[in-house]
C-alpha cells in the first residue's frame, strides 16, 4: 500500500504542476509513513511541504492543491486532509484496505515479496555459524543468512558464502553486454559492494551481565547459548536490534515461556490463528468469498494495515541491509492479531460476520508465517 501510494503522490505533484503551468524536472526526496496517531489516517506525508520549499511558496496552498489531486483517486483514497504548516494525512478507501485480505488469501506463501532487486545478481559473505565459534559470529550468521532471504523475497539472485572473519559484507555482481562473466567489484571502487557491520553480544541474566565458558581465544562460546535456549531463539534474539547496535542478550527473557518473550509472543499468536480455524472449519467456516464488509472495527483495520505492512518491510529490510525489521514487524503483528481477538469474537451467532472475521484471521496467520519463515524460524500450530 505504500508503494501504491507513493506512486499516486508522485502522479498528483505532476497533475498539479500541470495544472499551474509549472515544470517538473523531478521530485525531491519526501517521506511517506504511518502517523503516530492511526485516528489520523493510514499515512502521513511531507511531500507538500518538499515541493513548496522547491518551488518557493506556501506550504499550505500546495498541499491543498495535492490533496485535491489525490482525491481525485477515487479508487484508494477516502480522504485527504491537510495538517499543521502543509502535512498530508491520507486515509485509504474501506474497499481498498479490505482487498488486502483477498491479496494475502490468493498469494498466499508468495504474499510479501516485492521487485525492489530483480535482475540483481548478489552475494553475500557471513560468518559460518561455527557452534564452537564465539557468541558474535552467531549474530553474525544470523544477519546474513536472513539477509539473503529478504533480497530472494525481493527478487535478487543470491548467493551465499561463509567465511571465519566477523564481516558481513553484501556485494552486487554485474553483468553487461561487454562481460560475459560475473565480476565482483573491488573493495571501495563501487557503491555496489556493501559491508555490514553489527555490534558485540553480551548475555546477561537478571540484568546483570554474565560470562559463559571461556576459549582458548578469550570468546564467548556459541554452542553454550544454543544449547540453553535454542538455536531459534538464538537467532530471533540476535536479529532484534539493527546490526550496527550492540545487543544484550538477555537469556532468562529469551528462556521465559511467556508473553514477555517475543518470540513465544509471536508463535503463540500464529498457534493461536490455527486453533481458530480449526474451530472454524467444525462449524463449517473457511476463507473464501466471504463478504468483507463487516471488517470496520478498530481492531480489525488496524489488523489489516499491520498485514499490509509486510512488502514494505521486505522492501525495506532488503535495499537497506536490515534484517532486524522483520523480528520487529513479527512481534507487532502479533500484537495487533492479539488485540483483534480480545476485541472480536471470530465464532460468534452472525455468520456472515464470523465468515468475515475467519478470513481476516487466516490472512494474518499467513503473514506472520511468511515473516518467521524469512527468519528461518518455525510457525508452530500448537503451543
Amino acid at each position: 500500500m505504500k508503494q501504491q501510494l507513493r506512486q499516486a503522490l508522485e502522479e498528483a505533484a505532476r497533475r498539479v504542476a500541470r495544472d499551474g503551468c509549472c515544470a517538473l524536472e523531478g521530485l525531491p526526496a519526501f517521506w511517506v509513513e504511518r502517523p503516530a496517531d492511526p485516528v489520523l489516517g493510514d499515512y502521513a506525508t511531507n511531500l507538500a511541504l518538499v515541493l513548496a520549499r522547491e518551488r518557493r511558496e506556501p506550504p499550505h496552498p500546495v498541499a491543498e492543491d495535492l490533496a485535491a489531486a489525490l482525491a481525485a483517486e477515487s479508487d484508494l483514497c477516502d480522504k485527504v486532509a491537510v495538517a499543521g504548516p502543509g502535512f498530508l494525512n491520507v486515509t485509504f478507501r474501506p474497499n481498498f484496505l479490505r482487498a488486502v485480505v483477498r491479496r494475502v488469501l490468493a498469494e498466499e506463501a508468495a504474499y510479501g515479496s516485492c521487485e525492489g532487486l530483480r535482475g540483481q545478481r548478489i552475494t553475500i559473505e557471513f560468518p559460518a555459524a561455527d557452534p564452537g565459534g564465539p557468541l558474535h559470529f552467531g549474530r553474525g550468521a544470523a544477519i546474513g543468512e536472513v539477509l539473503a532471504n529478504l533480497m530472494v523475497a525481493a527478487k535478487a539472485e543470491v548467493s551465499t558464502r561463509g567465511h571465519p572473519s566477523g564481516r558481513v559484507d553484501r556485494v552486487v555482481r554485474i553483468q553487461g553486454p561487454d562481460c560475459p562473466t560475473d565480476r565482483r567489484m573491488a573493495a571501495g571502487a563501487s557503491p555496489s559492494q556493501d559491508s555490514l557491520a553489527y555490534g558485540e553480544v553480551r548475555l546477561v541474566r537478571s540484568g546483570e551481565p554474565v560470562l559463559a565458558l571461556r576459549r582458548g581465544d578469550g570468546l564467548l562460546a556459541l554452542e553454550e547459548l544454543i544449547d540453553e535456549v535454542g538455536s531459534e531463539t538464538a537467532r530471533f534474539f540476535f536479529l532484534l536490534r539493527s546490526p550496527d547496535s550492540w545487543l544484550d542478550f538477555d537469556v532468562d527473557l529469551a528462556t521465559a515461556e511467556s508473553e514477555r518473550n517475543p518470540l513465544y509472543f509471536a508463535q503463540s499468536a500464529h498457534a493461536r490463528v490455527c486453533g481458530v480455524l480449526r474451530a472454524a472449519a467444525t462449524r463449517g467456516l473457511a476463507a473464501g468469498d466471504a463478504d468483507l464488509s463487516p471488517l470496520s472495527g478498530t481492531q480489525e483495520v488496524a489488523l489489516i494495515r499491520k498485514i499490509a505492512d509486510l512488502p514494505d518491510e521486505i522492501r525495506g529490510g532488503a535495499l537497506q541491509n536490515q534484517p532486524h525489521r522483520l523480528t520487529r514487524y513479527a512481534v507487532e503483528l502479533a500484537a495487533a492479531l492479539h488485540a483483534f481477538h480480545a476485541e472480536c469474537c471470530v465464532l460468534g451467532d452472525n455468520k456472515g460476520v464470523s465468515a468475515a472475521r475467519v478470513c481476516l484471521t487466516e490472512a494474518a496467520g499467513i503473514a506472520l508465517q511468511n515473516t518467521l519463515r524469512l527468519l528461518a524460524i518455525t510457525a508452530p500450530e500448537r503451543m
